[in-house]
C-alpha cells in the first residue's frame, strides 16, 4: 500500500519524497520525463557538454543542512564552484 505520491521528480519533490520516507510512509514518485531533479538535472545540451538544466547555483539547499539530514553526499551528490559563476558575453564597461 502507498501512503503518498509525489508527483514530478524536481528536486523539492524528491526531498519531500524522502522526508515522508523517513518519517516511515511508503512513498510513489512519478516523473513524466526521462531526466530526475527537475531544473538542477544534469543533461547534455551541446554534444559532449552536460550542463544544469536550469542554469542554477543551487546555492540556498548548501546552507539548509538538507543535505547532511538526507545523507546525500553518500549517494554521489557534490558540488563544482564555478569561479566565475557567470558570463555575459557583449557585457560592456562602463567605467
Amino acid at each position: 500500500m502507498i501512503d503518498a505520491v509525489v508527483v514530478g521528480s524536481g528536486h523539492n519533490a524528491l526531498t519531500s519524497a524522502c522526508y515522508l520516507t523517513d518519517a516511515g510512509m511508503s512513498v510513489e514518485v512519478l516523473e513524466r520525463d526521462s531526466v530526475a531533479g527537475g531544473a538542477v538535472s544534469t543533461v547534455e545540451r551541446f554534444p559532449g557538454h552536460r550542463v544544469d538544466r536550469g542554469s542554477s547555483a543551487h546555492i540556498m539547499i548548501r546552507h539548509t543542512g538538507i543535505i547532511e539530514q538526507l545523507g546525500l553526499a553518500e549517494f554521489g551528490l557534490r558540488y563544482i564552484d564555478c569561479d566565475p559563476w557567470a558570463f555575459a558575453p557583449g557585457a560592456v564597461d562602463t567605467d
